[in-house]
């Protein structure tokens, strides 16, 4: 038998959908590899770039006294989320445009659920005096917190409890990693016409000491 669902216009009761937690968790569950979700958080940074030329991009990670990944860290200074956008950058799906590097809205959730655990995102923008801080990704009322932001604006992401596919080997990331982004990023990278400064830094836990630095 074929239903006629044109001839269904009153509905008989609805039903809830309840948004749940778990979907950011799942969202780590993809088949991206570290070169790929770091591609993702800077083409939010460069989204987000506006009038600064170039956007910088410095990318921190801290490792243990055995060389292990503890924290992972990336700031940018382009223009920050206003806090109008704040609730939609933090929902999956909630960014969709063709004009982005980023065009599912889904960069930024994914890859910082499949480095780890979100520490916190702070983030300011030019009118405002002060950064705002969120410390967990979740759907309903998300406390945010104001606090000091070194910077005119934008963005910084910390992450901890990071996931085994975090590379810290500085062999592995002068061979494939940095050149990856290096090509990745040529347009924006022409000594012409540059849109992008990004460097990669290797630190010790506790300490703003470097160990290994690359500027790509």
């Amino acid at each position: 038998m074929t239903i006629d669902i044109n001839s269904l216009q009153t509905p008989s009761t609805t039903v809830t959908v309840d948004p749940s937690d778990n979907l950011f968790a799942e969202l780590g569950k993809n088949t991206y590899d570290y070169k790929d979700l770091l591609s993702e958080l800077i083409d939010n940074s460069l989204a987000a770039r506006g009038d600064v030329k170039p956007v910088r991009v410095v990318i921190d990670l801290y490792t243990d006294a055995n060389g292990r990944p503890v924290e992972f860290r990336i700031k940018d200074n382009a223009l920050g989320i206003p806090a109008s956008r704040l609730g939609v950058a933090i929902t999956p799906a909630g960014i969709q445009s063709a004009n982005s590097l980023n065009e599912h809205g889904l960069g930024m959730k994914q890859a910082v659920s499949a480095l780890g655990d979100l520490k916190y995102l702070v983030t300011k923008t030019r009118d405002e005096k002060k950064g705002r801080l969120v410390k967990k990704f979740q759907f309903g009322a998300v406390p945010v917190y104001e606090t000091e932001f070194d910077g005119e604006s934008g963005t910084e992401i910390v992450i901890t409890n990071l996931s085994p596919i975090v590379i810290a080997n500085p062999t592995s990331i002068s061979r494939t990693l940095s050149k990856y982004l290096g090509a990745r990023y040529r347009r924006f990278l022409r000594p012409d016409n540059k849109l992008l400064d990004l460097t990669l830094n290797l630190k010790k836990q506790f300490s703003d000491q470097i160990t290994n630095y690359w500027e790509i």
